[in-house]
């Protein structure tokens, strides 16, 4: 039978021992613990209605769920092993006593609880929906998942129904070794497919939030608060003075803007190429000719353009179209300043030539808008106490469709040229001056902030104990081997000097002595491989401490720029080699 097969098969019968005899297992522990043993009642009670309510509102149970116990007559046996674990663990916190390191944690290998193997089972659960899609489980995870399902199954049995374990225990077997009819899957597809939808749904959330992360974030080691701060004034302030330039020209003319610009439609389109402005002036889609332009939709690029090239600049003297187009030309590179803001005594001529002309272009307003072009020069000069404070500015900079160069794809450039000057190093048999180090920076997002913090602080210390080729604990097993196949691959190169981790978001800083070991480093953590080890590794955290785990691992900007800011020392040997030879 060919291994997909094999893997269907194990999958259906772990998947339906675990259904069928779990949610037994997990009822038996409900109504063990409540009060007369009458769960029926139990939910019925008005303070137990009372914490239901509260679990619906705060969204522990779902509406499906909601439901089922909220209804005037609920049925215990009707519910699945998930809202059964969820209900043991939230109503019967008197009555069951809680896992040594509590409920928000995963369970101490050593903590036979029932509380513990409550969680145990929750866990187990999301390996299910894992691995839903494929409806396949390998032999290894089904031999192992198996035998820690029986494990909890018979330990719970042996505390509160000992005379029934040698029953269950046969039940157990009796699903392992039956035969198995494919069409039994049918039972389990409705149940799996709302687990799935459950988790899926929160996984889209955690995706979402990805996507909203910024660049900046994603590949500079650290928050960059003066960068943030020039893209700040760079759109409020560049915007607000070029903006009221265009009203107070307009006005002079007795015209409005949308007038002017229809007027001078044929010009307008001769002289300027770019087609994104031009669908912005003239969209096909008319509609409503009359509605008024607003230009707090508009990009500066484009407010420069308007002012410089489609209303008459013929008053504005030199001084002030030099600032209008440095105003122009830091929006074009909002996103090569990234790079630069990392060394500060560059990026401070960068921030000064924005103050200038914004100032400058300000003493030619009236005094109410010198005021609150000031007010927005020293508004720009706090360091803001909030992490997202700025990420309107950015996001405003990010989702115009101008052909602008985004962080990213300056980063890649960076990664490129990187790579460039150490093939040519390599070529001409040139090493390193000093040792570099490559930091990979690694960021993590999840469903549940605390649960995404033990998530990270698991990671590094699994991290840590490789490095120290310890093996301190017998947990995270998988985890465990994707860390060490990462940690193999970077230290097979002799001259990686040094590993390092540190808990700064999580920082892996490699201490490289040759540019060939930087090389392959770089190709090996943009590689499939790369990428399918932190896939994994996110999966099994994600499914460890029962929350959508996800990792984003980038070499930070930093390193890459210390080893191609000393590209001048290697062409120099180069050119060296060039006019001497070798």
């Amino acid at each position: 039978m060919p291994d997909c097969e094999d893997e269907s098969a194990y999958y259906l019968r772990f998947m339906s021992m675990y259904i069928d005899l779990g949610t037994e297992v997990v009822l038996k522990v409900f109504v063990h613990h409540t009060p007369g043993k009458d769960a029926d009642s139990f939910l019925l009670s008005g303070p137990i209605k009372k914490k239901l309510l509260q679990l619906k509102n705060r969204k522990i149970l779902n509406e499906a769920e909601s439901d089922l116990v909220l209804t005037s007559a609920p049925n215990p046996k009707a519910f699945d092993i998930s809202l059964l674990t969820t209900l043991s663990i939230n109503l019967l916190s008197e009555r069951l006593t809680p896992p040594d390191k509590g409920w928000s944690n995963p369970p101490k290998n050593s903590d036979e609880s029932i509380s513990a193997d409550l969680l145990r089972l929750r866990t187990i659960r999301n390996l299910i929906v894992c691995h839903v899609c494929k409806a396949q489980l390998p032999q290894w995870r089904f031999n192992n998942e198996w035998e820690n399902v029986e494990k909890i199954f018979l330990r719970i049995y042996r505390n509160i129904a000992p005379d029934e374990e040698s029953e269950l225990k046969r039940r157990i077997e009796k699903y392992r070794f039956r035969k198995l009819d494919p069409s039994n899957k049918n039972k389990y597809d409705a149940k799996l497919k709302e687990w799935q939808h459950a988790i899926s749904k929160v996984q889209q959330e955690v995706e979402d939030a990805f996507k909203t992360l910024k660049d900046i974030d994603k590949y500079l080691k650290e928050k960059s608060d003066r960068y943030e701060r020039y893209i700040k004034l760079l759109v409020k302030g560049g915007r607000f003075v070029i903006s009221s330039f265009i009203e107070d020209n307009v006005k002079t003319q007795n015209k409005t803007l949308e007038d002017v610009i229809k007027e001078r439609e044929d010009y307008v389109r001769k002289s300027i190429d770019n087609q994104d402005h031009l669908h912005i002036l003239y969209p096909s889609d008319q509609g409503d000719s009359s509605k008024p332009i607003d230009m707090s939709t508009w990009d500066i690029t484009l407010l420069a353009t308007v002012l410089l090239q489609v209303l008459d600049s013929s008053s504005l003297d030199d001084k002030v179209k030099r600032a209008i187009n440095m105003i122009n030309t830091a929006r074009q590179n909002y996103a090569k300043a990234a790079v630069v803001s990392l060394d500060s005594d560059e990026f401070a001529e960068y921030s000064s030539d924005l103050k200038y002309s914004i100032r400058l272009l300000s003493g030619y307003l009236d005094q109410q808008k010198q005021i609150k072009c000031e007010e927005i020069l020293s508004e720009c000069k706090q360091i803001s106490k909030s992490a997202d404070a700025h990420q309107t500015y950015f996001n405003e900079l990010e989702n115009q469709s101008l052909k602008i160069k985004s962080i990213q794809q300056i980063y890649t450039e960076t990664v490129k040229k990187t790579k460039d000057i150490l093939h040519e190093m390599i070529t001409h048999g040139i090493n390193f001056e000093h040792e570099h180090v490559l930091e990979l920076k690694m960021i993590t997002l999840g469903s549940d902030e605390e649960k995404k913090q033990l998530g990270e602080t698991v990671l590094i210390e699994i991290w840590r104990e490789a490095l120290e080729r310890s093996n301190n604990s017998t947990e995270f097993d998988v985890v465990k081997k994707e860390v060490s196949k990462i940690l193999t691959e970077i230290r097979k190169h002799k001259e990686v000097t040094g590993v390092a981790v540190k808990q700064k978001c999580i920082l892996l800083e490699i201490v490289c002595s040759s540019p060939h070991t930087v090389l392959d480093l770089l190709n090996y953590f943009e590689s499939a491989e790369f990428d399918q080890s932190v896939c994994i590794i996110s999966n099994e955290l994600g499914y460890l401490c029962n929350t959508i785990f996800t990792i984003e691992a980038n070499v930070t900007l930093e390193s890459l720029k210390e080893i191609y800011e000393d590209r001048g020392k290697y062409y120099f040997l180069i050119r060296i080699e060039y006019l001497f030879g070798p």
